[in-house]
């Protein structure tokens, strides 16, 4: 069973149907991201309230009507809930506010897979860095022919500029070293996420033909490959998202939920038909049982109508507000879970730097 929390429920309504504010500079991030970023996310922690988003959490799973699995659920939360409180915590005593996370798929194949951007805002980079896990292994053998490459594998932070980087020892490398290949779509993107504590910018064109995407998106899979008759559909792999430049989606957290995603297209109709791409496949999906999954028709109708996309000039915005998410999209989630029985607990989203070792 999946832990209940509401931009999970927001993503998970994405991908099952499947204006800009510049309130600050995402210029920090911009030396760090290059032809090979896939996607950047934002998360400001400095105003996030998670003993909110845990009321939030809670009032949504006691509607739950199962006590069993409505136990299962609240012990599940609340594991979850604590573990973000205690990172946070000790990230906010460090001298943190905020981060981004870098992601390059290309970069996995060199051990450079992105990573964590963290502006030291004044903080004691010697102090933050301790919030994050560190390697405990002893040096390599350096008779052992691969030393220097288990070296440079292993995670490590380093101060670049007026900001923290945490990532592999080849991934920091790469890192330390300024990008000459700017990337207006992914700052832009981030940009139009406003004022949203959680901001994830990507462009669809790098991670369709991306063999490390397919993997994640087929792992666990069987039968037929991706994108063939029978088989997983990769998302953005219709030609429609070819003419996308970026996507940009924001979340704000209880007590005043919302979540929206802006789609950028190259122009009006490429908008048009991206638009008309996303109502087919929601009319697919509520046709489809398999598609639907343990969502009723009945409730798959209300879902369609409230993530339905709307076209503005060139854009694709679809927009959930606070109404939407307490009173459809919440109790839809939660007839969906209870419809699906009890189950052996899924693993819930980690929190955004692994922390295991420090009582996460």
């Amino acid at each position: 069973m999946k832990k209940i929390c509401w931009p999970t429920c927001f993503l998970a309504a994405l991908a099952m149907v499947l204006g800009r504010a510049a309130v600050r500079a995402d210029s920090v991030v911009s030396p760090f991201v290059d032809s090979q970023t896939n996607a950047v996310i934002y998360l400001d922690f400095s105003s996030i309230d998670m003993d909110t988003v845990d009321a939030w959490q809670q009032k949504v799973i006691a509607a739950i009507p199962d006590p069993a699995d409505r136990a299962r659920q609240q012990v599940d939360a609340q594991k979850g809930i604590t573990r973000a409180k205690k990172w946070i915590s000790d990230f906010k005593t460090a001298g943190g506010k905020d981060l981004y996370v870098v992601v390059s798929l290309a970069g996995m194949m060199q051990g450079a897979p992105g990573g964590l951007v963290i502006p030291l805002n004044g903080a004691d980079p010697e102090v933050l860095a301790k919030v994050f896990p560190q390697s405990n292994a002893p040096p390599p053998d350096p008779n052992n022919p691969n030393a220097a490459q288990i070296t440079r594998m292993q995670p490590k932070t380093a101060v670049v500029g007026t900001a923290m980087v945490y990532s592999t020892g080849a991934g920091v490398e790469k890192l330390q070293t300024p990008s000459t290949e700017p990337r207006p779509d992914l700052t832009d993107a981030l940009t139009a996420g406003g004022a949203s504590p959680v901001r994830i910018a990507l462009t669809p064109g790098t991670l369709k033909n991306n063999p490390f995407f397919a993997m994640m998106m087929n792992a666990g899979r069987r039968g037929a490959g991706p994108n063939q008759p029978g088989g997983p559909q990769i998302p953005f792999s219709e030609p429609q998202w070819d003419a996308v430049t970026w996507m940009s989606a924001s979340l704000n957290l209880p007590p005043k939920e919302s979540a929206s995603c802006t789609i950028q297209c190259k122009d009006a109709p490429s908008a048009s038909a991206l638009a008309d791409l996303i109502n087919q496949k929601m009319q697919d999906g509520k046709a489809d049982p398999a598609k639907r999954g343990n969502i009723s028709p009945e409730d798959y109708d209300k879902l369609i109508s409230a993530v339905k996309p709307t076209v503005t000039g060139d854009q694709v915005v679809i927009a959930v507000d606070q109404d939407t998410i307490d009173n459809v999209i919440g109790p839809i989630m939660v007839r969906s879970m209870q419809r699906a029985g009890p189950g052996p607990a899924a693993p819930g989203p980690a929190a955004p730097p692994p922390a295991d070792n420090n009582g996460m």
